[in-house]
């Protein structure tokens, strides 16, 4: 028995949405509306700000930020994770194993 590509492709859609409007219910209204309001192009600068807001809230794992940023993980990682990283605005949660399918980021927290 095959199965009709089209109709995986729906359901995987379809499943990527369902996560997605799960990630945005748990962010407050204004930072959720502010993700909503990106779309597929939105601007760098306006992501990473973005971004750096999402990582406030939580750690975040790139998959999340995938989802919630409508972007591919490795995109996000080599756009704005990885130059946040290197600025030393954020931090991964687990230092020690880097490539740990785990692995999440958060903002590195400011000095009074």
């Amino acid at each position: 028995m095959s199965r009709d590509p089209d109709s995986l492709d729906k359901a995987e859609t379809e499943r990527k949405a369902k996560v997605r409007q799960t990630l945005l219910a748990g962010l407050p209204g204004e930072l959720a509306a502010r993700v909503g309001a990106l779309g597929r192009r939105g601007p760098p600068d306006a992501v990473r700000d973005v971004v750096l807001d999402l990582l406030h809230q939580r750690p975040w794992r790139l998959e999340e930020l995938g989802q919630l940023l409508q972007r591919n993980p490795e995109y996000v990682r080599q756009k704005y994770v990885q130059p946040l990283l290197e600025a030393a605005r954020i931090r991964m949660t687990r230092p020690e194993v880097p490539n740990d399918p785990e692995q999440a980021y958060r903002v590195v927290e400011e000095r009074p």
